[in-house]
């Protein structure tokens, strides 16, 4: 065995990928690892430290709106990335309009190493503390980071990243990243802190963060990844709000873009107003440093206006860079961050935002009703650039399935105003809607006669038996939840209905329904057992067909069979057989409660006092109702506390305050 290349005097033992695989001892290589000098792929290459457990909070649900914060979250940028190169030949920024700009770049990276075989692979903490569940991100890189400030939107089909022509996989997220730079750590530390209760001072831990970071909302583009290739990104940026300038009558606009590698040449800076508008000035380019410090994560921070956080970055080292009309270069971590200001030609703007979700025909109605602040398939923004008031006239409807909205607006001189465009569908329109089919929104902004908007969008309707149970902003920002509208689905006056309780109330001699509240839970037990063993006599069958319920994806869609459905295909699965039994309960007045667990439903009631009892519908006409009542209540007490109806993805839904909110039983 021969010396070690290094020292020359000890027996190389090892084996060094950087040098070629040519052997060196192990002293050598413990004095001279590093990041910089070493392969990581190698064995002897250790691994960095992480944290003792990853955090990720990413929502918190308000139950009684049913509307999602998301909460401020971390990324931490791979260790390797400060060993590539980008080169950015290309920058475009081309306004369409005064609230949106398309972003064009073309970069090609380079290294002396195959740095995405490397990546992660001697900091994967980093992985599993970026993306939390969302494992099939992890083959994804950082690629772009594009700041645009709360009000901005990003949505998905805009976002495309290709490499030598070819469409890469990508990931678009505005879930607010707060970025750490490479070599950025994260440890636990404890604190004293007085406890009252139990009157001494404890030692509570606490999470904390330390490296370079840049904080505030951002379009994060993550994407396949190849070296010494041109690498082409699009994207637009949407702003719900611009700033107008009063006193100089301009709009400012401020767009930063974060390429995450250390070294980074700019060149060819190109910026392109939109129609009727100007530059007032040059655009101003400046660069913006990551902060350097410490950050507690003992509390979660949501994306909302009121704690919206501004961009934190220290001054940069104008050592570290070069900047001229069209060529940047540096050799740290900086935002290109660029200042425009627009100028209108024009008085009067109108801008539409159209959803990118498919609506759900069957309760689009009732979502109007229980969520109208929170979502509708579009809205348009009027800018007024004059020094009067204008009146501008909006219309919108969904083609060939909708009555038309027809609105006046007031904007006042140089300001906007908002209207939230949500046409109701014709009920008799979209009896026949059994597929899901592809149609437009329509809408036409009028001002002094003339048509300053006007556009159709290819929307998609979903079936009439289809529900949603969420939506989620593309761009991870918000999310409502929808569970309520299965009450639509609980139609309790068909003639059906109506036959399954005069068989009930032969069974007992009469059904009280409400007046049974009157008499106590032993009565109104009775009545809903003779319900329960009328609806086996009807030999329905139970289908065990899948049941989606708490998902993260951006809309999860979900058929459900209607009781009368139900009781002509004489089969359902758990959600059919609990809104066929609900809607017999809510048929004689004995109150119902649908219960929505992961992957399963079940139906109860409510009791005289306030209780709730369920049973297990699945188990209708093969198993007696004690059976199926012990089923019932076992899974109330394994999903829910007592006295709890929500739990995490889980909810219990009592139907007649739902009905108080306005959702009637579907119209077929």
């Amino acid at each position: 065995m021969g010396k070690c290349i290094i020292c020359n005097s000890r027996k190389g033992k090892r084996a060094c990928l950087a040098l070629d695989g040519k052997l060196i001892c192990s002293l050598c290589c413990g004095k001279y690892r590093s990041w910089e000098k070493c392969i990581t792929t190698c064995n002897y290459f250790p691994q960095e430290e992480g944290p003792a457990f990853y955090c990720f909070l990413p929502s918190l649900r308000n139950e009684s709106t049913g509307e999602t914060t998301r909460f401020v979250a971390n990324y931490f940028l791979p260790n390797i990335y400060e060993f590539v190169k980008c080169i950015v030949k290309k920058v475009n920024y081309q306004f369409l309009d005064s609230h949106s700009v398309k972003i064009e770049l073309i970069i090609k990276l380079e290294s002396n190493r195959n740095i995405f075989k490397e990546c992660f692979i001697k900091d994967n903490w980093k992985k599993k503390e970026n993306w939390g569940p969302y494992d099939h991100c992890y083959n994804l890189f950082p690629v772009i980071f594009i700041f645009a400030g709360y009000k901005s939107t990003f949505p998905p089909l805009s976002t495309i990243v290709r490499i030598d022509g070819k469409e890469a996989k990508i990931n678009s997220s505005l879930i607010h990243w707060n970025i750490w730079m490479p070599f950025s750590k994260i440890c636990l530390e404890s604190k004293r802190k007085y406890n009252s209760k139990i009157k001494r001072f404890e030692e509570i831990s606490y999470r904390v963060c330390h490296g370079k970071y840049l904080m505030g909302k951002n379009n994060a583009i993550f994407s396949e990844l190849m070296l010494n290739k041109e690498i082409k990104i699009e994207s637009i940026i949407r702003f719900q709000e611009i700033n107008h300038v009063l006193n100089d009558k301009c709009i400012s606009i401020n767009v930063g873009l974060f390429l995450p590698f250390k070294e980074i040449e700019y060149t060819n800076i190109n910026f392109i107003p939109p129609p009727g508008f100007s530059f007032k000035n040059k655009p101003n380019i400046n660069i913006v440093a990551p902060k350097v410090g410490k950050m507690e994560q003992e509390t979660f921070i949501p994306i909302t206006s009121e704690n919206e956080k501004v961009l934190i970055f220290e001054e940069a080292d104008s050592s570290k860079y070069e900047i001229f009309d069209d060529y940047i270069k540096t050799n740290d971590f900086f935002m290109l961050n660029s200042h425009i200001d627009l100028v209108p030609k024009i008085s009067i703007e109108a801008i539409s935002f159209v959803t990118s979700l498919p609506i759900p025909s069957s309760i689009y109605n009732s979502i109007n009703k229980l969520y109208r602040e929170q979502f509708s398939p579009a809205k348009v923004i009027v800018s007024n650039f004059s020094d009067s008031p204008a009146k501008v006239s909006i219309e919108g409807c969904i083609q060939g399935f909708s009555h038309i909205l027809e609105k006046d607006i007031i904007i006042k001189p140089w300001n906007q105003s908002e209207l939230k465009v949500n046409p109701i569908l014709n009920q008799e329109l979209i009896k026949n809607l059994y597929e899901i089919t592809e149609t437009a929104l329509s809408i036409k902004a009028i001002f002094e006669d003339k048509v300053i908007l006007r556009s159709n969008t290819p929307i998609k309707l979903l079936a009439r038996d289809t529900i949603i149970w969420e939506v989620e902003d593309p761009g991870l920002s918000w999310k409502i939840n929808l569970w309520d509208l299965v009450v639509a689905w609980i139609t309790p006056h068909i003639p059906k209905i109506d036959e399954i309780i005069s068989k009930a109330a032969r069974k007992v001699g009469k059904i009280l329904g409400f007046l049974a509240y009157k008499y106590g839970n032993e009565v109104i037990m009775k009545e809903v057992k003779a319900i329960y063993e009328v609806l086996s006599q009807e030999e329905i069958v139970y289908v065990n067909r899948s049941f989606s319920f708490g998902s993260d994806i951006n809309s999860l869609t979900q058929r459900i069979l209607t009781p009368s459905q139900t009781l002509k295909q004489k089969s359902g699965n758990c959600i059919d057989l609990s809104v066929l039994f609900a809607s017999c309960l809510e048929n004689c007045g004995i109150l119902p409660l649908i219960a929505l667990v992961p992957g399963h439903a079940f139906v109860g009631w409510k009791g005289a006092n306030g209780e709730f009892f369920f049973v297990e519908a699945t188990m209708i006409g093969t198993h007696s109702f004690e059976c199926a009542m012990v089923e019932g209540q076992k899974n109330y007490k394994k999903y829910f506390s007592d006295g709890q109806k929500y739990e995490i993805d889980s909810r219990i839904i009592e139907v007649n305050l739902v009905r108080q909110k306005g959702v009637y039983p579907l119209g077929f």
